[in-house]
């Protein structure tokens, strides 16, 4: 799934939670962040709840085209072996 937005934080998680959520659980295992330009640590809390849907049907989910700023936060918090 692409995600349409340009940011991901703490004003607008929720609805891009559950924007994402009906793909996740009908089995899409790759989110492209390609258009997301910044974030913040709601940004992995998002894709922490996306990691534990998917493994929830027995999937493993892929983050493609994550912005930097995004993967500062997941190398920050030592999840670079959770979130890939």
């Amino acid at each position: 799934m692409k995600l349409q937005a340009q940011h991901i934080g703490f004003d607008n998680a929720v609805a891009i939670l559950n924007q994402s959520i009906l793909a996740i659980e009908s089995g899409d295992s790759v989110m492209d962040m390609q258009d997301v330009r910044k974030t913040d640590s709601a940004a992995v809390a998002v894709v922490l709840e996306w990691i534990r849907r998917a493994q929830a049907r027995g999937a493993e989910l892929k983050v493609i085209n994550a912005p930097d700023s995004f993967q500062n936060l997941v190398k920050l918090y030592s999840l670079s072996d959770l979130i890939k």
